[in-house]
């Protein structure tokens, strides 16, 4: 089963039974009391109605409201922290500007808290990688609850997108620049929204350099700006997973241009592994995981870093490790694998439930 806040029915993954909808709004984001009471009396409905016996909560606003369901119904409880929330909130608190740093601040305070208080209350905590599992030991949540399931690209999706030639956009044909490929989610406009927009990741040395390289152009997935697109930025519209992936192992360079904070350094950017198994050289921050994963297969570039030393990179590329021996070292990558550790905390939780 699956609770979601917003998604149409036939969105959802065949996977699951059923797709079940409640509305979770900014208030839930901010622990409110009253909206927080609604969704409990919700999920413990539905808890009941479906003899659930582990709900698996995938961040830290739901896994507020579950600790409340499970407490009461002694049912099992995962905790899937895709966030390290935490830190998220703050940074998040940071950048906030007029009522919106007031609103922040305060959901950052009482996430210290809840976040304790729900890791340790969890029978299973999932984090992003092994990098996250010193964070929950600092908190004294004991190792054996805690697994790292990072977010590898399905094999499945890679080889189907890399099969499918025809849902390649005829840009990527016809334009015979050289392509530098990420996605772009811009958040609203104002003030906030441009605070926002680089909170994890800035493209602007991207943009200079591609402006100094006629023969380089960064393509980004997602909504246009007219302000970046002045600028030769070029913007393809969303697009189905496979046919994204399709996309994306056209192009000569997938960026990962985050901007280096306590949060980020705990990353490991499943956008990654993408470009990895799809054959694209990847010109990435240096996090401490990523490098631990790839070492110098991948092309280390901070966007705090001067613009000549990127431009000097685009003009030597050749020089750098090829997407084909990346692609072929990111086989010791497995989503598979990666599962057979989830499945073994659902059975050990299962059964300690029963």
């Amino acid at each position: 089963y699956l609770i979601v806040p917003e998604i149409k029915n036939d969105s959802a993954l065949p996977a699951f039974d059923k797709v079940i909808i409640y509305h979770h709004t900014y208030k839930h984001n901010y622990f409110y009391k009253s909206p927080v009471e609604d969704a409990r009396k919700f999920y413990e409905k539905i808890s009941l109605k479906y003899k659930i016996d582990v709900i698996h909560a995938h961040n830290l606003f739901t896994a507020f409201i579950a600790s409340k369901v499970v407490r009461k119904l002694d049912l099992g409880f995962i905790y899937d922290d895709h966030e390290t929330w935490s830190l998220w909130l703050k940074l998040r608190a940071k950048a906030g500007v007029g009522l919106n740093k007031f609103l922040r601040w305060y959901a950052y305070l009482r996430s210290i808290g809840i976040e304790k208080s729900i890791a340790k209350q969890a029978d299973g905590i999932i984090v992003t990688n092994t990098k996250c599992i010193d964070f929950y030991k600092r908190l004294k949540i004991p190792e054996e609850k805690i697994i790292s399931v990072e977010n590898i690209a399905l094999q499945e999706e890679i080889d189907e997108a890399l099969r499918h030639e025809d849902l390649v956009v005829e840009f990527f044909n016809k334009d015979k620049r050289k392509k530098l490929v990420h996605v772009y989610h811009p958040h609203q406009t104002g003030k906030q929204g441009k605070k926002d927009d680089i909170i994890n990741r800035q493209f602007d040395t991207f943009i200079e350099a591609q402006e100094q390289l006629e023969d380089w152009v960064l393509v980004l997935f997602g909504k246009k700006d007219p302000e970046l697109e002045k600028r030769g930025v070029r913007f393809i519209d969303f697009l189905p997973r496979i046919a994204y992936l399709a996309n994306i192992a056209k192009a000569d360079v997938g960026i990962n241009p985050l901007v280096l904070t306590e949060k980020t350094a705990l990353s490991s950017q499943n956008r990654v592994f993408e470009y990895a198994k799809l054959g694209v050289r990847i010109i990435s921050t240096k996090t401490p995981l990523l490098e631990e994963n790839f070492g110098e297969k991948v092309i280390w570039f901070n966007p705090d870093e001067p613009v000549e030393k990127l431009v000097t990179i685009l003009k030597n590329i050749e020089d750098y490790p090829t997407g084909k021996e990346l692609q072929n070292y990111s086989k010791k990558f497995s989503w598979e694998e990666e599962m057979k550790k989830l499945v073994k905390m659902y059975e050990r939780i299962l059964k300690e439930n029963r």
